[in-house]
């Protein structure tokens, strides 16, 4: 995973919704864990529920690959 993530500059992010509401009206967060990937301040893919490290890596390849 580290060499996808180092490969496209990828930042990393946990954020605690319970701390920062705002983010989760914003984002329109409904559940939790959800996890976003954003290119270019825009969301570019968004899921909810946890995530395989597999199916992480592959949906990474995906978005930011283009």
């Amino acid at each position: 995973m580290y060499r996808v993530l180092k490969r496209y500059r990828v930042k990393l992010v946990k954020v605690n919704m319970d701390d920062s509401p705002e983010l989760q009206q914003r984002f329109n967060v409904m559940a939790i864990p959800t996890l976003m990937m954003l290119r270019r301040g825009q969301v570019a893919a968004q899921r909810a529920g946890a995530v395989p490290a597999a199916s992480l890596r592959a949906r990474v390849e995906e978005v930011l690959g283009n």
